[in-house]
């Protein structure tokens, strides 16, 4: 058997907001192996700039995969995998719409010095738990297939019963564990999920205003 201790990341950073370099540095200042970022703009009218290129240069983290999930203002919205280690392999995946806005997931191999780790991320329906139930059910099924897995997400929702479909993966941010990550209302709706043979080291949340998210970091063992 082979291991490999890294460091996750999970930030939702409201399209940069707070400033692109700002929100770069915080990440480059995070430490992070492969991170999963949600809600990026690329080439919107709001921010007009390639987001994802610029997160991934800024941030020192070369290799990238920007995960679109809706049509915004003449350009892209959706999600990106900010990775040290080279991506391999990409998918992008469909979930059900179950709310006001399509919703999809990215799928990368990353290569950790010559064993592959299946990364995922992902931001779910904020409208309801009805809303989010298919796109649960969805991660579940598609997960089901992977033996080692990492799933990052803003998945809003703070009733981690609703991560159930799940069935092969546990929680950094859970009952026993709860880390606020929404702080407006001081909720714990972003998540890192991992999958059997992946140890959770630590885990922490880093205070800041560039986003109306904090950061959720975790440092993690995986066996291969």
């Amino acid at each position: 058997m082979e291991t490999r201790e890294i460091r996750i990341v999970s930030y939702n950073v409201r399209h940069c907001s707070g400033g692109i370099k700002a929100i770069a540095d915080a990440i480059r200042e995070a430490g992070p192996d492969i991170a999963g970022i949600q809600e990026v703009d690329f080439f919107t009218g709001r921010v007009n700039q390639d987001e994802p290129l610029l997160l991934s240069s800024l941030s020192g983290m070369p290799y990238y995969r920007f995960v679109p999930a809706i049509d915004f203002m003449g350009g892209k919205y959706g999600t990106l995998i900010l990775s040290k280690h080279p991506i391999v392999s990409f998918e992008l995946i469909r979930l059900p719409k179950g709310g006001k806005e399509e919703r999809t997931a990215g799928h990368v191999a990353v290569d950790l010095d010559g064993v592959s780790l299946d990364f995922f991320n992902t931001h779910l329906a904020f409208d309801g738990k009805a809303e989010r139930a298919g796109q649960f059910a969805e991660l579940g099924r598609v997960l089901s297939g992977y033996r080692r897995f990492v799933l990052t997400g803003d998945f809003n929702t703070g009733d981690f019963t609703e991560f159930d479909p799940i069935a092969c993966g546990t929680l950094v941010n859970r009952e026993d564990a709860r880390k606020v990550t929404f702080p407006g209302s001081r909720v714990c709706i972003d998540n890192i999920v991992l999958s059997e043979g992946i140890e959770e080291l630590s885990a922490s949340v880093t205070e800041s205003d560039l986003s109306d998210h904090w950061m959720l970091s975790a440092d993690i063992r995986i066996t291969f």
